[in-house]
C-alpha cells in the first residue's frame, strides 16, 4: 500500500496515542533511544577531533587524562545503556502487541459472523498482531526510533558542518540525496525479489513440510508419485535460485556505482579538508571530524530509507488492523430489549440469501415448533448448511421476515437471541489445549452430573473414565504432546457433548455422525430423538431421520419438498430417488 505523507503521518499519530493510552512508558523509551541512538556516533566522530585538538593546544597530561577518562566513562555509560534500553522497548513492545491481539480477539468473539466470510481482510489484521518479535506492531517502536533518529542525526551533521565550510556542507547535501536514491533502487530491486520468490517459497516449503510427514510418504510409495515431487521441488527450487541471481546481479552493479561515488566523494572531501588545512583555515583534526562524519552520515541514509520503507508498510499493516476492527465494531449487534423465555416457534417467511451474486437460498418459507425433530436433507450445494447458518443466526437474509412466536422481529434482533437459546454442532471444529471437561463445559467450575450426562448421551463416557486422568486429561496433540489421539469419530462425539452440556431448547447438528461407526451412530442419534428439545439435523443419511416429524428437502437453494418419511415417499420426488439409491446400496 503507497500512503501519501498525510496518511502516513496520521497512522504515526493513531498509533503513538494508541501507545500513550497503555503505556506511556514506552514513549519514553523510545525517545531515550533516540538521544543515545544520536549521541553515541556523534560522539565517535567528534571525540577524536577533541582529543587531537587537546594536544596541539597543550592542555597539559593532566587535564588531557581528565578529558579521556571523562569521555571514556561516557561512551561505556552509552554503550551499556544502549542494549538495556533495546531490551526494555522490547518487553515494552510484546506488552503492546498482546494488548492489540486481545482487543482483536475480543472484536472476533462478538461480531458478526458473516464479517469473517472475507478471509483476506481478516488474515492483513491478524498479520499487524502476528508472532511474537516479528509483528508490526512488535517492530514500530523500534523502527520509528531508528527513523526520528537518522533524521535527528542527518541534520546534526549538517548543522555541525555549516559551521565550517560551505563547500563541505554542498558535498554532503548532494551525497545524502545521492545515496537516498541508491538506497531507494536497493530496496525496489530487493522488494521485487521478494515478490517473485514468494510462491515458490512457499510451495518449496510446502512440499519440503509435507515430505516430512508419514501420509505424505504413504502415498508418494502407494501412488509412485516420487519422481514427481521431487521434480516439482527442484522446479521451485530452480525459480528461486533465478531470481536470486538476477537480485544478486542489479544489486552487485548498484554496489560497484555506489563504491564508485563514495571513492569520488570522498577524495573531493580529503582535497577541500587538505587544502583548507594548508591555507590556515582548518586544523589536522578537523579531517579527522569530517571523515567520522562521512561514515555516519552514510549509516543514517540507509537507516533512514530503511525505517521509512518500514514504517511505511507497519502503517499499512495497522490501517489494515484499524479498518477491521472498525468494520466489527460498527457491526455489532444493537437491538431492543425483547426477549422469550421460552420459543415456541421460529417462522421464516421468504428468505433468500447471497454469495456475492449467487443466490443460495430463494424465497424460503418454513415454520418449526417446539420439541419437534427437523431433518434437512439435499444434494451438496443444495442450500442445506446456508439454511443452517441462518437458523443459528450467523448469515444475515438478504431479504424476507423472520418471526419468533408470531411476533416480527429484525434479523439483528434473532441473532441476539437465538444465541442463547441454540446448541450447534458443524462438521467441523477444534478441540482446545485445555482440559476435556472445560472443552465441553467451558466453564471453570463445571457441573459433574451434566457432564456425565453428556458425555454418556455421546458414547464417551466409557473412553474418558479409562483416560489416565479422566475428564482432567489436557487435549488437543498438536499443543500438549501427551494428550489422547482421539480417532475422528470420538473427536466429533465430544463436541457434540458440548451441545448436550449446554442444555439448551434447540439443538442444531451439521452432519454430526459423518465420522462414526454404524453402533455409534445409532447410538448419538437415538440420543438426540429421546432428547425432550427442538432438534435440527442435517445429514445425508435418510436411514438415520426416517422418525423425523418433519423432512425437509432442498434442490438449487429452495425447499421443494416437505413432510413426513412416508408423505414424501409417496410423492415419489427428490427424497425418493435418494432414500431409493441408499437403499439399493445398503441392500446390496
Amino acid at each position: 500500500m503507497n500512503l501519501n505523507f498525510k496518511t502516513f503521518i496520521s497512522l504515526n499519530k493513531s498509533i503513538l496515542k494508541n501507545i500513550a493510552d497503555l503505556d506511556k512508558s514506552l514513549i519514553n523509551l523510545g525517545i531515550i533511544k533516540i538521544v543515545f541512538s544520536v549521541i553515541y556516533p556523534l560522539l565517535l566522530s567528534i571525540i577524536p577531533k577533541v582529543i587531537i585538538d587537546s594536544i596541539e593546544n597543550q592542555v597539559g597530561i593532566t587535564k588531557l587524562i581528565i578529558r579521556i577518562v571523562i569521555i571514556s566513562v561516557l561512551m561505556a555509560g552509552i554503550a551499556w545503556i544502549n542494549p538495556s534500553i533495546h531490551e526494555k522497548i522490547a518487553a515494552q513492545s510484546e506488552k503492546l502487541r498482546i494488548n492489540h491481539q486481545t482487543d482483536l480477539l475480543t472484536n472476533l468473539l462478538i461480531c458478526n459472523y458473516e464479517k469473517l466470510s472475507n478471509r483476506n481482510t481478516y488474515e492483513k489484521a491478524k498479520h499487524f498482531v502476528g508472532d511474537s518479535g516479528k509483528s508490526p506492531v512488535f517492530e514500530y517502536a523500534f523502527v520509528i526510533s531508528d527513523w526520528i533518529a537518522s533524521i535527528i542525526g542527518l541534520l546534526s551533521c549538517l548543522v555541525i558542518l555549516s559551521t565550517n565550510s560551505s563547500i563541505l556542507l554542498l558535498v554532503f547535501i548532494c551525497s545524502v540525496i545521492v545515496e537516498y536514491f541508491f538506497n531507494k533502487k536497493q530496496y525496489s530491486n530487493k522488494l521485487k525479489m521478494k515478490k517473485n520468490m514468494f510462491l515458490p517459497n512457499i510451495k518449496s516449503d510446502y512440499i519440503f513440510r509435507k515430505a516430512l510427514t508419514t501420509n505424505f510418504i504413504r502415498d508418494a510409495v502407494v501412488f509412485d508419485t516420487t519422481d514427481i515431487v521431487k521434480s516439482k521441488s527442484i522446479k521451485y527450487s530452480r525459480q528461486i535460485s533465478n531470481e536470486l541471481k538476477r537480485y544478486n546481479s542489479v544489486d552487485s552493479k548498484l554496489d560497484i556505482l555506489k563504491i564508485l561515488f563514495i571513492f569520488s566523494r570522498d577524495l573531493i572531501i580529503c582535497l577541500v579538508v587538505i587544502q583548507n588545512i594548508f591555507i590556515g583555515k582548518q586544523n589536522v583534526s578537523d579531517f579527522v571530524l569530517y571523515f567520522g562524519l562521512i561514515s555516519v552520515m552514510t549509516k543514517w541514509v540507509g537507516t533512514y530509507y530503511a525505517s521509512q520503507s518500514d514504517l511505511t508498510y507497519i502503517c499499512s499493516s495497522y490501517n489494515d488492523y484499524q479498518n477491521f476492527n472498525e468494520n466489527i465494531l460498527s457491526s455489532q449487534l444493537l437491538c431492543e430489549n425483547i426477549e422469550f423465555s421460552e420459543i415456541e416457534k421460529i417462522e421464516l417467511r421468504k428468505v433468500s440469501y447471497k454469495y456475492g451474486n449467487n443466490l443460495a437460498l430463494k424465497d424460503v418459507n418454513l415454520l418449526i415448533r417446539n420439541n419437534q425433530k427437523i431433518a434437512i436433507v439435499g444434494k451438496n450445494g443444495s442450500g442445506k448448511s446456508t439454511l443452517a447458518n441462518i437458523l443459528c443466526g450467523l448469515f444475515q437474509p438478504v431479504s424476507g421476515q423472520v418471526f419468533i412466536n408470531g411476533k416480527e422481529i429484525t434479523y439483528d434482533e434473532y441473532s441476539s437471541i437465538i444465541n442463547e437459546k441454540i446448541s450447534v454442532v458443524f462438521q467441523k471444529d477444534e478441540l482446545l489445549p485445555e482440559a476435556l471437561y472445560s472443552n465441553i463445559s467451558f466453564e471453570e467450575f463445571y457441573n459433574n452430573d451434566k457432564l456425565t450426562n453428556s458425555l454418556n448421551k455421546t458414547h464417551m463416557l466409557k473412553k474418558v473414565r479409562e483416560l489416565n486422568n479422566g475428564v482432567n486429561t489436557m487435549l488437543n496433540s498438536s499443543i500438549n504432546y501427551d494428550a489422547p489421539d482421539f480417532s475422528g469419530g470420538e473427536t466429533q462425539r465430544l463436541l457434540m457433548s458440548r451441545c448436550f452440556y449446554k442444555n439448551t431448547k434447540i439443538n442444531l447438528f451439521d452432519e454430526p455422525t459423518a465420522s462414526l461407526d454404524v453402533k455409534a451412530e445409532n447410538f448419538v442419534y437415538k440420543s438426540i430423538i429421546e432428547d425432550n428439545v427442538l432438534s435440527i439435523i442435517i445429514s445425508h443419511r435418510i436411514a438415520n431421520i426416517i422418525d423425523s416429524d418433519i423432512i425437509i428437502v432442498m434442490n438449487d437453494g429452495e425447499i421443494v419438498e416437505i413432510g413426513t418419511h412416508n408423505d414424501l415417499i409417496k410423492n415419489k420426488g427428490i427424497y425418493y430417488e435418494m432414500y431409493e439409491i441408499q437403499r439399493k446400496l445398503f441392500k446390496s
